[in-house]
């Protein structure tokens, strides 16, 4: 379960190392832009998952000791 979790981690990292990258290359006139926002939103939520899943591991890692 663990190592399931470990790829699920490593695949919304690369989706949220991909949003970011896309979101500090807009153009300036895009910078604050309803789509800006949205994509802001996006990351905020992909490192809220990311350190929920990581709590879950850290819990079932907990439970098997």
């Amino acid at each position: 379960m663990i190592d399931t979790l470990d790829k699920v981690v490593g695949a919304l990292g690369n989706v949220l190392n991909e949003e970011q990258m896309a979101l500090d290359n807009l153009p300036d006139g895009l910078a604050d832009s309803e789509r800006a926002s949205k994509m802001d939103d996006a990351i905020d939520s992909m490192e809220s998952a990311i350190a929920e899943i990581e709590m879950a591991q850290d819990f079932l890692r907990d439970a098997a000791v």
